[in-house]
């Protein structure tokens, strides 16, 4: 009987110490952690490790070029560069005598007239009177009288009426290609004003203003990447934000000095 209690009373003890020394590991490892995180003044974790904000390209952009010397002095080179390259490619322009920026040579201009030129006759196909139809031979009368007196001569002179009566347009691309909407004709009322309308056309390829609209793009373009991509922005909006201060003004010049 007393054997009998010893044991009752030995199993009673282990059962009720044990649940004082269950998981001892798990005991003597959360309690440190629970003194450093009621000790730890920082917010960040048990360690006070020290939290970094990101920066925007922007701030990235004026860190390094207050801080890098390499940096500095590459955007300072790229700078420089760029402005000698402009000012060595500056002209007057023969008909006005505005000084303008102009890389594009007249072969690469007309280089570019005849890609511009086989892309508007796909574009066309089907709608461009034959050369016998009556516009067209109008058209050619007029030019006669506009071409001596361009010094244009020795241009591929080319003439294509398209016939859509819903534009009033013409233009002329670089090499001598005319295109005259059917639309234009009844408003010109003649030769005459016919002759008013394709005189300024060409006045735009005597003073190369082809060559000065995709000279002026290609220095706009590397401008609205760079800002787009510093400051955030879409590049579209970049874009036309220096189109309305570059590009726009410029082809208000170029209609002035054309008439």
């Amino acid at each position: 009987m007393a054997s009998y209690l010893g044991r009752s009373t030995i199993s009673m003890l282990c059962r009720t110490r044990r649940p004082l020394s269950a998981s001892p590991s798990t005991n003597i490892l959360r309690a440190p952690q629970t003194r450093l995180q009621s000790r730890s003044p920082y917010p960040s974790g048990p360690y006070g490790r020290k939290q970094y904000q990101r920066l925007s390209r922007s701030q990235l952009v004026k860190y390094l070029y207050q801080n890098s010397l390499v940096f500095r002095y590459g955007v300072r080179a790229v700078g420089t560069g760029s402005a000698g390259f402009v000012v060595y490619n500056l002209e007057t322009v023969p008909v006005s005598g505005r000084l303008r920026f102009n890389w594009v040579t007249p072969e690469h201009e007309e280089e570019m007239g005849n890609q511009q030129y086989q892309q508007i006759l796909q574009e066309f196909r089907g709608q461009i009177l034959p050369s016998w139809h009556p516009h067209v031979r109008m058209v050619h009368r007029v030019l006669n009288r506009l071409i001596p007196a361009s010094g244009l001569e020795t241009e591929n002179w080319e003439v294509h009426v398209i016939d859509d009566k819903s534009q009033v347009n013409a233009f002329v691309i670089p090499g001598g290609k005319v295109f005259v909407f059917s639309g234009l004709l009844p408003v010109c009322d003649g030769e005459d004003g016919l002759a008013t309308v394709l005189g300024h056309e060409i006045a735009h390829n005597v003073a190369h203003h082809a060559a000065e609209n995709y000279s002026r793009i290609s220095l706009a373009l590397p401008v609205a990447w760079v800002v787009s991509w510093v400051y955030e922005v879409p590049g579209g909006l970049a874009y036309t934000l220096l189109d309305y201060a570059y590009n726009k003004p410029g082809s208000r010049k170029q209609e002035v000095g054309s008439v």
